[in-house]
């Protein structure tokens, strides 16, 4: 997932001590998008090799179940639905709500990668979404079966 470049970005950041964050962060994401590994991987995982057999397999998915993260908290409903379990069935601890401290429910220290996104050089951005438009097709369908 895209998350990943952001995860071995985020660790090579830490790596360095001094400096710019920000571009110390963007440029180990470079070279990380710049490898290209991973691409499309969730689409890959279901044996969706490019977009068509991903549009097909999005117009079949009243009969499958995607859950997204970005939505946890609908995500645990449409499951506990789908699977007939009652409310109390159901237990989220959101462990690591925010990074604004810049340390991690368990003490470790985190970069805070949010902030950093929104100042995403625009090559970049494409670049990552190169590597992933099938993924992106099916979050997308996802995430709107979830929101509706």
């Amino acid at each position: 997932s895209m998350m990943n470049y952001f995860a071995h970005a985020e660790r090579d950041t830490k790596k360095e001590l001094d400096g710019d964050t920000t571009q110390l962060f963007f440029e180990a994401l470079r070279k990380h998008v710049a490898r290209g590994r991973g691409g499309d991987y969730q689409s890959r995982v279901l044996g969706l090799r490019n977009a068509s057999a991903t549009s097909s397999f999005i117009q079949q998915m009243d009969n499958i179940l995607l859950l997204t993260t970005a939505r946890m908290d609908e995500s645990l409903i449409v499951l506990r639905r789908a699977l007939g379990w009652a409310p109390e069935d159901i237990l989220h601890l959101d462990v690591h709500v925010s990074c604004s401290d810049g340390v991690r429910y368990d003490g470790r220290a985190v970069l805070c990668v949010e902030p950093l996104l929104k100042e995403l050089p625009r090559d970049l951005h494409e670049a990552i979404v190169s590597l992933h438009r099938n993924d992106l097709l099916l979050y997308n369908a996802a995430d709107a079966a979830v929101a509706s």
